[in-house]
């Protein structure tokens, strides 16, 4: 069922202004999270089929951890310059 009607945006015209933006701020971020947790899904069936072919498992695997190297060599170097190993320091 669709959230947006031609019910819904008569009613929104003969709201005062102040009301009208609270509601349709309201409106807007429940349907920009419909429209998140339909492509999360989406992306999730996607993964799933992936996962159970083995090449493409392997070359997810692969690709997850030549990220996780980058990511780890970006922090190294971030840190040799004592801006960013402050704040770590302190936890």
């Amino acid at each position: 069922m669709p959230m947006l009607t031609t019910d819904v945006v008569r009613n929104l015209a003969f709201l005062p202004p102040s009301r009208r933006n609270r509601i349709c701020l309201k409106l807007s971020q429940a349907m920009a999270m419909q429209a998140f947790t339909r492509d999360m899904n989406r992306s999730m069936d996607v993964l799933t089929v992936a996962g159970q072919d083995e090449s493409t498992r392997q070359h997810l695997e692969g690709e997850s951890a030549a990220y996780s190297a980058r990511s780890h060599a970006q922090r190294m170097n971030d840190c040799a310059d004592g801006v960013f190993c402050k704040a770590e320091l302190k936890r």
